[in-house]
C-alpha cells in the first residue's frame, strides 16, 4: 500500500530535475534516502544496485504503526552557525542524545517509580525527539569496529527505552515479535530494528530468536557494518524488563573490560550451581541464544564459568564431572515503568498487514 517501484522515482527525478543520466538519477535517489525521505520497503534494499529500478520504496510519511521510525520527526540539516557538539564523536553525540532521554525520564520520575506516560509528554523529550534525529547522520561503516560496537550497545538499550515510551511495553510473544522487529532507527540513511541492531550488527548477522532467516540478506549494504560475536553482548543489552541487565554506558576505548566487569556481575546474578541434582539454572537468554555462547551444554557452561566469581566456578568445575542438565529460570517481561502505555495489538497487526506493498 502507498507504494512505488524504483523507476517511478528515477523517471520523475529525471523528468522534473533535467537529470540527464540514470546514474545520476540513482545518485540523486541515494541522497534523498539518507535523509530519510523514503526507505525500501523490505528495509534492506539497497540504492545503487543492478535491480534497483524494481525495488519497492516507501516514503516514510506514509509509514504506519511500528514501522515508522522513531527518529525522523524531522529530516536532519544542521541549523546555520556554529551548532552544539558538532564535530562529535557518534559514541558522545549518543551519550548527548541518552542524558537528554533520561532527563525526561527523572524529571518525571515519582514516589510510584518510573512513570513513561509523564516523560513522554516532558519537554525535555520533547526536545530529544527533535535531536536523535542527528543519528540520521552517522555513518557506521567509518567507525573502528570496537567503536561501532560499543555505539549499537549504547543505541540498542535507548532506542529499547524511546520505544517503550511511545509504544508501551510488549508482553505477549506476538507483541515482543512486533516491538523487536518494527522499532527502528534511520542511522546514515540506514533503517535497523531492534533485531537488526542485535542480531545482525553485534551477532555477525545471525539468526534473531524464532526466525527463520539471517537478519541481513546476501545482498544487503548493511553487512558493511557487522561486528564479530561476541557473547558479553548478551550481559549488557537491555530489553526494557526486569529480567535485564542494568544499562551501562560502553566506550570504545576501554569496551572489552567493561564487558569483563558486565560479564561477571550477569553470571553472579543468573547462575546457579545444585551439585546434588546436578543442575544448573540459567536465565532463558542463554536458551534463546544458545549457540553464541557454545555448541553443547558443556561449551556452554565453561563459556560462563570463566566470569564466574570463585564459589561458583569450584561448582560449575565440579558440575562438569558429572552428567548434568539444565534449567532455565523464567523470563520476566515486565516493564520497567509503574506507569506506561498499553501496548496494542494492532501495533502487531499494523506490521503483518499494512506493511504488504
Amino acid at each position: 500500500r502507498q507504494c512505488f517501484v524504483g523507476k517511478e522515482l528515477l523517471d520523475f527525478l529525471q523528468k522534473q530535475y533535467g537529470i540527464s543520466s540514470r546514474d545520476e538519477a540513482v545518485q540523486a535517489a541515494g541522497k534523498l534516502q539518507k535523509h530519510g525521505l523514503f526507505s525500501p520497503v523490505d528495509a534492506s534494499g539497497s540504492l545503487g544496485t543492478a535491480n534497483f529500478e524494481r525495488l519497492l520504496l516507501r516514503f516514510q510519511c506514509h509509514e504506519v504503526g511500528l514501522w515508522r521510525g522513531l527518529n525522523i520527526k524531522r529530516l536532519w540539516n544542521p541549523p546555520a552557525g556554529p551548532v552544539p557538539g558538532e564535530g562529535e564523536k557518534p559514541v558522545m553525540l549518543l551519550a548527548r542524545l541518552n542524558s537528554m532521554l533520561n532527563k525526561a525520564i527523572h524529571d518525571t520520575h515519582s514516589s510510584s517509580g518510573l512513570d513513561y506516560i509523564a516523560a513522554a509528554e516532558a519537554p525535555a523529550f520533547e526536545q530529544f525527539e527533535t535531536s536523535v534525529c542527528e543519528l540520521q547522520t552517522v555513518e557506521l561503516a567509518k567507525m573502528e569496529p570496537q567503536a561501532r560496537m560499543a555505539f549499537v550497545i549504547n543505541l540498542y538499550n535507548m532506542v529499547v527505552k524511546h520505544g517503550n515510551m511511545v509504544l508501551g511495553f510488549p508482553q505477549t510473544a506476538g507483541q515482543v515479535l512486533a516491538f523487536f522487529n518494527g522499532v527502528r532507527y534511520n542511522i546514515g540513511g540506514h533503517m535497523y530494528s531492534l533485531h537488526e541492531m542485535e542480531s545482525g550488527i553485534l551477532r555477525n548477522n545471525a539468526k534473531p530468536p524464532y526466525h527463520l532467516k539471517k537478519a541481513f540478506g546476501p545482498s544487503d549494504p548493511r553487512l558493511a557494518v557487522v561486528v564479530p560475536l561476541d557473547y558479553r553482548i548478551h550481559f549488557v543489552l537491555n530489553c526494557g524488563t526486569k529480567s535485564c541487565a542494568a544499562i551501562q554506558a560502553f566506550s570504545g576505548e576501554n569496551l572489552d573490560s567493561e564487558l569483563e566487569l558486565a560479564a561477571a556481575t550477569w553470571v553472579n546474578g543468573n547462575v546457579s550451581v545444585d551439585l546434588e541434582k546436578k543442575t544448573l539454572t540459567l536465565s532463558e537468554i542463554c536458551k534463546w541464544y544458545a549457540e553464541d555462547f557454545g555448541k553443547t551444554l558443556e561449551e556452554r557452561a565453561r563459556t560462563l564459568a570463566k566470569h564466574a566469581n570463585p564459589e561458583q566456578a569450584v561448582q560449575l568445575k565440579r558440575l562438569l564431572l558429572t552428567k548434568f542438565r539444565v534449567k532455565y529460570a523464567p523470563y520476566d517481561w515486565s516493564g520497567l515503568a509503574s506507569r506506561s502505555r498499553k501496548f496494542s495489538n494492532t501495533a502487531y497487526h499494523s506490521m503483518i498487514t499494512t506493511r504488504k506493498p
